[in-house]
């Protein structure tokens, strides 16, 4: 029996990568005692992507070879060179290695080859509610079972990121249905976005609310009456929360103590603690000293982990002039999602730019992993900003 070949191979492959990650994460730390096989859980998964990873590159190379062969050779040659040059990093280069290649490298040539998005995106949106409960088994095992995994229980970043991508997709998916579908949905990524609140970090709730607000304003058709009504609703219940949002929250506060519930968002919030770098300028400090001593080549490709900003570690780890022009690429391509045309791709490059773009600002370097890499795969395989913004005008 011949097996067929094709576009579902780059659908299924990053369907599982985004997806098969947050579900072993969930129920490793929501199950008693699992994460002592976290090790063993972790290697499973990674064959299984390999697995799904062989068949897509195939058709990544029959499609684009020279594309293809580039990503390659090029990621190859830095990070050969990186090895060579700066000793002090090739224990954390080769820790790397698998995550650099077999993670964002990866994702970056699928996402360049993809074209049905909207496959991709039902896909997605049908694994989403397995992650939300999964998600909420954590939550609840952990709160109301006392079940302790390897993070914090009253602060998970890993918990909150890995439901930015389904929270957004299933309220989008909302707006697709009526009726007890309808409501279903929006119950699903209200639970999704309430968990993300108690136990996730703000990055991920801050993704999430940005996400939830673009679907609602892209969706919702103001000329009919009844989406002005439910705008207007909307606003006056916003209106009414932001006049008492200090008594609420920590009236909300106390109900969840009373619990045993202790979320990081909510006592930060209250304390004042909740700043627009959460605190980071105390952590890249450092890392602008050592700029000025290594201000033209860097301290090289994962040379330090304390930047928590994309362009900051673009400066860091390259130096001055590189990190500028890598910085400048990098804001090209973000801005893409402005200027494309198909419908379908825009909404995936919009959700996958929300989460790649808050995440790549408070977190750890984007090397190693893959949504900042699928949003740049998607954005390079769309036509120059400047080509589109001069046909719409012409």
């Amino acid at each position: 029996m011949k097996i067929k070949l094709g576009e579902d191979n780059l659908i299924y492959f990053l369907a599982v990568e985004i997806s098969l990650p947050a579900i072993k994460y969930y129920l490793i730390q929501g199950l008693p005692n699992m994460y002592i096989y976290n090790g063993i859980a972790n290697v499973i998964i990674s064959l299984i992507i390999i697995c799904f990873f062989i068949p897509a590159l195939y058709i990544c190379i029959k499609r684009t070879p020279l594309v293809t062969f580039n990503i390659i050779a090029i990621s190859i040659l830095i990070y050969i060179f990186e090895f060579i040059i700066f000793k002090d990093n090739r224990s954390t280069l080769i820790e790397y290695f698998p995550k650099i290649f077999g993670m964002s490298i990866a994702c970056l040539i699928i996402s360049y080859n993809l074209r049905d998005f909207l496959k991709l995106e039902n896909v997605l949106t049908r694994c989403s509610y397995f992650i939300i409960l999964c998600g909420f088994f954590e939550f609840f095992t952990h709160t109301f079972l006392g079940v302790k995994g390897i993070e914090k229980v009253d602060y998970d970043m890993s918990f909150g990121y890995f439901l930015v991508i389904p929270t957004i997709l299933v309220f989008r998916h909302s707006f697709q249905n009526t009726g007890k579908r309808k409501v279903l949905d929006i119950m699903v990524s209200g639970i999704g976005i309430v968990i993300s609140m108690l136990m996730g970090s703000r990055g991920g709730i801050i993704a999430i609310l940005l996400g939830v607000i673009f679907v609602f304003f892209h969706e919702v058709n103001v000329k009919k009456n009844s989406s002005v009504l439910v705008f207007t609703i909307l606003l006056g219940v916003i209106f009414i929360f932001s006049l008492n949002i200090d008594d609420i929250f920590i009236w909300i506060n106390s109900i969840l103590q009373s619990h045993g519930i202790n979320s990081r968002f909510i006592s930060y919030f209250i304390s004042g603690r909740l700043t627009w770098n959460s605190g980071r300028d105390i952590l890249q400090e450092p890392v602008v000293e050592l700029i000025k001593k290594n201000p033209i080549f860097g301290i090289g490709m994962l040379g330090d982990f304390r930047s928590h900003n994309i362009f900051l570690e673009n400066i860091l780890f390259y130096g001055i002039p590189m990190g500028i022009c890598l910085s400048i690429i990098i804001v090209y391509e973000w801005l893409k999602i402005f200027v494309v045309k198909q419908d379908e791709k825009k909404r995936m490059m919009i959700v996958l730019f929300i989460y790649s773009f808050i995440d790549s600002l408070l977190n750890l370097t984007v090397l190693g992993k893959d949504m900042f890499w699928i949003y740049l795969g998607f954005a390079l395989s769309d036509r120059g900003l400047f080509t589109n913004i001069l046909k719409r005008r012409l």
